[in-house]
């Protein structure tokens, strides 16, 4: 009789109880591939076709790796190998019958199963009927390409020229644009009903560091220090070339004279030099603050008047790759969630399809991916809402993942999203922490030391995973001499 395993109730959960929505949470080198395959090979013995399953995984080499695993096993279940003797005849043709079928199924990439969504139904969802999908290469040099095209649009327009020339004057670079619209681009879809108010100008004919400095002068009373006399003579000049610019913009006599005076007074004000609370340091601090407030509130205002151009030229540039039907990774699941959320037909015959929705890596995962479980997951006819909110079948969906594995920020992940979804869906959660790859001398280290890494607060509201501790498994691998290296431990 074989040894029960720490987490045997687990175990068992994933490869017989079918019927719920579990959340397994798999700590590392806990097996949870071959929990996977034994769950798909359960659901197959339990009478769903193979390509009714929708196995989502992290990359193309895992993907290719799980359906090789699965295959095997079906062609040892169809067969009654070692650990399927027990199978009855229906099981085993079952297993049988899903062999042929395995290449039809889903076992793919997120994108991948995007992709194959809008392939399915590209009319539905605004796209020609053949698609073409570009890698991150071609999607970079694409929309370098595009970029420069609107930049000279954008640098010829003459409603944006004022604004413009007032942002490169207080020290925007034309080059600064391009990742602002470069993030616009990789987020295009969350920017559907987002504003820009514009921001107010502030006095541009009385700029704060004028009467600033003079209060703070004022209040030094009539003898200064030596490192503050020092100081307010170092400003002087500069101070005097603000107040002569100032005079101009008050007493201009028509709108050109004060936008030229305006963008001399801009270059000088930027250009002025720190200001030092020195001797009595309280009131040339309050300076200091007055000063880049002011300055914060012009480049505030030359900002929210181009961040619309650019939230349009991200919008117009992913309408025009839709209508080409030449995709990056990110359209492939905007598109997808869209169709599902839009198009109850669609949403439903996907239903049907897919019957069983099984996510691995889950600690990486993009919120869409769990919009899009979702959608697929709801009851027939349930409007589509909230993915925290859906009414989803018991035992559609399966999750792997372990946070402390997480590569956090990687396709919008975070904690917190992970959090989220474990709680919602009617997630049960199941515990893998049976290590079947480390020494115990590992496992012990690792526990002692991460247990107080992971319990250790980061400071800034970030957020980590709880420590789950491993557990050695039945046949730990053999014993090597190890040598563990480490810095102090946070107290």
């Amino acid at each position: 009789m074989s040894e029960r395993l720490p987490d045997q109730d687990s175990r068992d959960r994933i490869g017989h109880d079918l019927g719920a929505t579990l959340f397994v949470e798999a700590g590392a080198g806990t097996g949870k591939t071959t929990e996977l395959v034994g769950r798909i090979l359960a659901l197959v013995r339990s009478g769903v076709p193979v390509d009714r399953i929708a196995a989502i995984t992290f990359t193309e080499k895992a993907a290719a790796e799980l359906s090789e695993r699965v295959r095997k096993q079906l062609e040892l279940a169809a067969a009654g190998g070692q650990g399927y003797e027990a199978l009855s005849d229906e099981e085993r043709q079952r297993c049988a019958a899903a062999l042929p079928d395995l290449d039809r199924a889903a076992i793919q990439t997120l994108h991948s199963f995007a992709q194959r969504i809008l392939s399915l139904y590209p009319l539905e969802a605004g796209l020609p009927p053949e698609l073409r999908i570009m890698d991150e290469v071609e999607g970079d040099i694409a929309f370098r390409d595009r970029w420069a095209r609107f930049k000279d649009e954008l640098f010829s327009d003459p409603a944006m020229q004022r604004p413009l020339l007032r942002a490169f004057t207080l020290g925007l670079r034309p080059r600064d644009l391009e990742p602002i619209a470069r993030e616009f681009h990789r987020n295009w879809d969350r920017l559907d009903g987002i504003e820009f108010s514009p921001s107010a100008e502030p006095d541009l004919a009385h700029p704060a560091v004028i009467a600033a400095l003079e209060h703070a002068r004022a209040g030094q009373g009539p003898t200064l220090t030596p490192p503050a006399a020092q100081h307010f003579a170092e400003l002087a000049a500069p101070l005097e070339n603000v107040r002569a610019a100032a005079r101009r913009v008050q007493n201009a006599r028509d709108d050109q004279e004060r936008e030229s005076a305006e963008v001399d007074l801009l270059r000088l004000v930027a250009a002025f030099p720190k200001i030092r609370p020195v001797g009595h340091g309280g009131l040339l601090k309050e300076a200091g603050l007055k000063h880049t407030r002011w300055l914060g509130e012009a480049k505030r205002a030359c900002l929210t008047a181009i961040l619309p151009r650019l939230k349009q030229f991200a919008l117009d540039y992913a309408a025009e790759r839709r209508s080409a039907g030449q995709l990056g990774f990110q359209d492939l699941l905007v598109l997808a969630v869209r169709l599902l959320a839009t198009d109850e037909h669609v949403r439903l015959a996907l239903h049907q399809r897919y019957q069983r929705i099984l996510i691995d890596e889950f600690q990486d995962t993009d919120p869409l991916q769990v919009e899009l479980a979702a959608l697929l997951a709801a009851r027939p006819g349930a409007p589509p809402g909230h993915w925290t909110r859906a009414d989803v079948e018991p035992g559609r969906l399966f999750f792997v993942g372990d946070p402390k594995q997480s590569i956090y920020r990687f396709r919008r992940a975070d904690i917190d999203l992970y959090e989220r979804t474990r709680h919602a869906f009617g997630c049960e959660q199941v515990p893998l922490v049976t290590n079947f790859r480390s020494q115990v001398l590992i496992l012990d280290w690792v526990n002692a030391v991460f247990a107080r890494l992971f319990a250790h607060d980061s400071g800034g509201g970030v957020r980590q995973a709880d420590w789950i501790p491993l557990e050695p498994g039945p046949k730990p691998p053999p014993s090597h001499p190890v040598l563990l290296l480490g810095g102090p431990l946070p107290r």
